[in-house]
């Protein structure tokens, strides 16, 4: 039993609500073409909501989830580490799905705390099942994190936390040169399992570190003070470890791997090595290196990663047969926003989209790997096509907190040209924020699409960028208090960006 009887009620209930149907399957579409964003990247994220047709599942029981790739991964569903950066489509647009698949992988982690890898092949499979990949961990960590700052769910997080905590001990505990950084060896692998590394990898280095960035705020909001200190203290151990082992001074980049045992490098430039850093300013924290030094590993990224036609997951490296290309839409493009390079953000993600829409690849048939030449290689219809949505999150730089009554917005494109606008999709509801930049100094216009559920704001952080200094500010014509640091300005506020506009100026 149902909503409905049999096919026959479902037909006549579209039948009848036809008109009303059609107008809310179109309102993200227009929220999205009422905006400064170019067409291209609109009819790209639109398009890559080919996933839910095609790889979704939901049963009589109520179990949802999405499979990884249903012509050539056995009908593998969930699929952990995919979701890390496709699962944030779900939570935006449909937040009660996303915490089912999330709970089902609490049945599936293993008694020494490893997550699970899926939820089984063709049915599911919600026994314990540990998966040697200690990336795993932090993918759990950072999905758990996303949906309880979009939703404020205090019984979500109190229903993971045990799994959390669990998992990320289970990680830290595979760190074998004292790097605090799991060690990668032949069977211990991470979610790029068309490579292997030995010691410390970019890609897991970066994660780990969010990993323990962002569960060192969920014990904090669980109440345990020195968990969430201890685990701050790892993620800066191991930022540190990962400046001493990865980064080349001399070229300006991360290499791919170093092995603390053995002292050999791998001198090639890995596409993702940025990943950790976009979790953790996606997450509301702030990244242990120093922005500049990430600026240069940019740069070296697209130098090295993006080719004439193609791209590659190791720049500089011929052994390197295809590239992940869904992952760093979040992992570098996302990070890139967040981070106050737009232009290589917006270089990245209008390159990739030349790369999916070349035939015979299109959005809607989108394979795990390309060939450096720009030609698709394996799985189509892949899961992971939704992570352009975090590209639109990132624009806005927006991270809400409906937990703490908190709403973070502000990048260097959103000030970059004068007026700027795009849409925000919150669990919560959706809003428009427009930017005008004027010498008597910014100006931020939000208004209020529609509502799902309250959000009262009571701290609008705005980030204006390192070097801005701010005198006085006004919400709706009226002066407020104004608090600033490491380039984000906090203002008092009163309002529900789903449900009421706000207008902010702010004043050098």
């Amino acid at each position: 039993g149902g909503a409905f009887a049999d096919v026959s009620a479902v037909i006549r209930h579209a039948w009848t609500n036809r008109s009303t149907l059609l107008a809310e399957s179109q309102s993200v579409r227009r929220a999205l073409e009422d905006s400064s964003l170019p067409a291209w990247l609109v009819t790209k994220v639109l398009n890559e909501r080919f996933v839910a047709n095609t790889n979704t599942i939901l049963d009589r029981q109520g179990r949802f989830s999405v499979n990884e790739a249903p012509t050539g991964m056995s009908q593998c569903l969930g699929t952990l580490d995919q979701r890390t950066c496709s699962g944030g489509y779900w939570t935006m647009f449909y937040p009660s799905l996303d915490a089912v698949e999330l709970e089902m992988f609490t049945h599936c982690q293993g008694p020494n705390g490893a997550p699970a890898h899926d939820l089984g092949n063709g049915e599911f499979n919600l026994t314990p099942r540990p998966f040697p990949w200690p990336d795993l961990a932090a993918a759990y960590v950072i999905q758990v994190h996303r949906h309880f700052l979009r939703t404020g769910d205090r019984g979500f997080l109190e229903r993971h936390w045990p799994f959390v905590k669990s998992a990320l001990e289970w990680a830290i505990g595979l760190d074998e040169t004292g790097d605090a950084i799991p060690t990668l060896k032949p069977g211990r692998g991470t979610t790029y399992d068309n490579q292997q590394w030995d010691g410390i990898s970019a890609f897991l280095a970066t994660l780990h570190e969010a990993g323990l960035t962002l569960g060192a705020d969920i014990a904090g909001r669980m109440g345990e003070a020195a968990l969430a200190t201890s685990w701050s203290h790892l993620a800066a151990q191991a930022a540190a470890s990962r400046q001493k082992h990865l980064w080349v001074e001399a070229g300006g980049y991360l290499r791919n791997a170093f092995d603390p045992a053995t002292g050999k490098a791998d001198e090639g430039v890995f596409l993702s090595a940025l990943a950790g850093d976009w979790a953790i300013l996606a997450g509301g924290g702030d990244v242990h290196l120093d922005k500049a030094l990430l600026h240069r590993a940019m740069e070296s990224i697209i130098r090295k990663c993006l080719l004439g036609r193609g791209m590659t997951d190791q720049g500089g490296k011929n052994n390197t047969q295809s590239a992940f290309m869904q992952y760093p839409m979040a992992y570098f493009a996302g990070a890139a926003l967040l981070l106050g390079r737009d232009d290589l953000a917006w270089t990245f993600m209008f390159f990739q989209d030349q790369v999916i829409i070349c035939p015979p690849s299109t959005h809607f048939n989108q394979t795990l790997t390309y060939n450096p030449d720009g030609t698709a290689y394996g799985l189509p219809y892949y899961m992971t096509a939704p992570a352009s949505w975090l590209c639109v999150d990132a624009l806005a730089g927006v991270v809400p907190d409906v937990d703490r009554r908190r709403l973070t917005l502000g990048t260097s494109w959103l000030w970059g040209h004068s007026p700027q606008k795009t849409p925000v999709f919150l669990t919560t509801g959706w809003f428009s924020v427009e930017s005008r930049r004027e010498a008597t100094g910014v100006t931020l216009t939000l208004t209020p699409i529609r509502s799902f559920s309250p959000f009262p704001v009571q701290t609008l952080a705005v980030r204006l960028g390192e070097t801005l200094t701010v005198s006085e500010a006004l919400v709706n014509g009226w002066p407020v208090a104004v608090r600033s640091a490491a380039g984000t300005v906090e203002l008092p506020v009163d309002f529900d960006p789903g449900r009421q506009a706000a207008t902010v100026k702010i004043m050098p």
